[in-house]
C-alpha cells in the first residue's frame, strides 16, 4: 500500500508526502487527469479548481471525506462504483474509477487514495484569507449565458434540464437531456455544444474560456432571440421608445431606451459617452433599414459585452 513516505509506508517514488499542502496537493494533481474535467473551474461542482478548492470542498468536506477512515468516505465508495444516492460511482458513465485503475488507465490507484485518507492530516492552519490563485473573473457557463438572455428580455428563467430560450431560430438543449423531444434534437444538443456547455455523461467538461466559435454561436443565439422579443415589442425591452421609432424625431427617447437597456442587460449605470456610442455605431446605421433591425442589433452588441458573458 502505498503512503506517506517516511512514515512505515514503502517509500518510493509514488509516495505520496505527509505534509499537509504537499500531500493534498499530490493527490490533487493525481486525480486532476481523471476529474478535473467535469469538475474544474466553472464546473457546478469545482472540485479541481485549485488545489485550496480540492481541500476546501473535497478533501476536508466529511460528507467526501472521513479523515483516518477510507472505509467511511464517500470518496472512495464513488470511485469503486459502490455509492449511494445520486452519484453511484465517477465517472458517472463507463468504468467506475477502480476499474481504471487496476487496468493502468489513471495516474494513481486505490491502494495510494486510502493511504492518503488514512494519514489526512489536519487542515493548514496557516492558510487563511481568500485564495490568490482561485479564478475571480469567469466566463458564463452555456446555461447561464441563456438564463441570462431569458432574463435581460424579460422572459421567466428556464427551470430544471434544459433551458428552453424562446428565439427565432434553433434553441440550445443540453446533450444530457432526454431524447424525443423533437426532430431537431440533434441541432440544438450541437448549438448547446458550440455554445460551450458540457455533455456530463459523455465526459465533455464545460468550456472554461471564450472561443471564436462559441462566441460565433453566442451572436447567433442572441439575434434569434432578441429579434423574437423585438417582434413581440416585450414590455420591458421598449420602455421608453417604440420599436418602430425613427429618426430623428424619436432621438431623444431613443437615447432614454437606449440608457434602460443598458441598465438592464449590464447592471451597471452607463456614462453619456457609452450611450452616444452605442446610438451612432450600433442604432442608427442600422435603422436606416429598419428601426427592428436597429434594436435587435442593440441587443446583441450588449449580450456580446464582456459585461454581461462574464461572472
Amino acid at each position: 500500500m502505498l503512503g506517506c513516505a517516511g512514515e512505515g509506508a514503502r517509500a518510493t517514488t509514488e509516495a505520496l508526502p505527509c505534509g499537509p499542502s504537499e500531500g493534498n496537493a499530490a493527490m490533487f494533481e493525481a486525480l486532476s487527469p481523471s476529474c478535473a474535467g467535469c469538475h474544474g473551474a466553472g464546473a457546478s461542482r469545482p472540485f479541481f479548481a485549485s488545489v485550496v478548492a480540492f481541500e476546501d470542498l473535497l478533501a476536508y468536506d466529511e460528507r467526501y471525506v472521513v479523515a483516518g477512515d477510507p472505509e467511511a468516505s464517500a470518496l472512495v465508495a464513488m470511485l469503486e462504483g459502490r455509492g449511494t444516492g445520486a452519484y453511484p460511482q465517477m465517472p458517472l458513465a463507463g468504468d467506475d474509477f477502480a476499474t481504471l485503475a487496476a487496468r493502468g488507465e489513471t495516474a494513481i490507484g486505490m491502494d495510494a487514495i486510502r493511504a492518503w485518507i488514512t494519514s489526512l492530516p489536519p487542515p493548514d492552519p496557516s492558510r487563511s484569507g481568500p485564495d490568490r490563485e482561485a479564478v475571480a473573473t469567469r466566463r458564463l457557463s452555456a446555461d447561464e449565458v441563456i438564463n441570462a438572455i431569458e432574463v435581460a428580455l424579460g422572459q421567466a428563467p428556464s427551470a430544471g434540464v434544459p433551458p428552453l430560450l424562446r428565439v427565432d431560430g434553433m434553441a440550445p438543449l443540453s446533450p444530457d437531456s432526454p431524447s424525443g423531444i423533437d426532430y431537431n434534437d440533434g441541432q440544438r444538443r450541437q448549438v448547446y455544444l458550440m455554445l460551450g456547455g458540457p455533455s456530463y455523461l459523455q465526459q465533455r467538461p464545460p468550456e472554461g474560456a471564450w472561443s471564436p466559435s462559441s462566441l460565433l454561436t453566442l451572436t447567433q443565439l442572441a439575434q434569434g432571440a432578441c429579434s423574437l422579443a423585438v417582434e413581440r415589442s416585450e414590455p420591458l425591452f421598449f420602455v421608453h421608445a417604440t420599436r418602430d421609432a425613427r429618426l430623428p424625431e424619436a432621438e431623444p427617447d431613443v437615447r432614454r431606451n437606449l440608457e434602460h437597456l443598458y441598465r438592464r442587460f449590464l447592471h451597471t449605470p452607463p456614462d453619456a459617452a457609452e450611450i452616444d456610442a452605442l446610438f451612432t455605431q450600433v442604432y442608427a446605421p442600422a435603422e436606416a433599414t429598419s428601426p427592428r433591425a436597429a434594436w435587435t442589433d442593440v441587443c446583441t452588441a450588449l449580450i456580446r459585452d464582456p459585461l454581461f458573458v462574464t461572472f
